[in-house]
């Protein structure tokens, strides 16, 4: 009944714009249990957060290309999959690596790499059948 309401709250949303969304009805549940039931509160963020995905071309960012010393410099990657069958994502931040990231390069290319890893991420729990991370 609540995806319902929040469906009639914003149906011009619908379909939501996220290529790695597991389905509409699981994305707005996301939104729903962030606002704690609320369904305006929930459809106010499922709004914005759709329309940053656009506004930032996220949908669209695996197209990018990336300097090759980004991951060099900040080892991160998938590796097996834990009890639940999902993908096991880890990090190895080093103070120097990041130090010579933020020397290196702008704010923008270091926040759409940080984009490309998450969508990543989302895409391979996706196919897993997972949407959570």
């Amino acid at each position: 009944q609540l995806y319902a309401k929040l469906r009639e709250k914003i149906p011009h949303l619908l379909p939501f714009q996220d290529c790695n969304k597991i389905g509409d009805e699981d994305l707005a549940y996301r939104f729903l249990i962030a606002r704690q039931w609320n369904v305006d509160n929930a459809a106010t963020m499922l709004q914005e957060y759709l329309q940053w995905r656009q506004e930032s071309n996220i949908d669209h960012v695996f197209d990018d290309v990336f300097p090759s010393d980004i991951p060099r410099h900040y080892p991160m990657g998938f590796h097996g999959f834990d009890k639940g069958g999902r993908p096991v994502y880890y990090e190895k931040p080093n103070p120097k690596g990041i130090a010579y990231l933020l020397q290196t390069f702008d704010k923008d290319t270091l926040l759409r790499w940080h984009y490309y890893v998450i969508e990543r991420a989302r895409e391979r729990y996706r196919l897993v059948g997972q949407d959570r991370l």
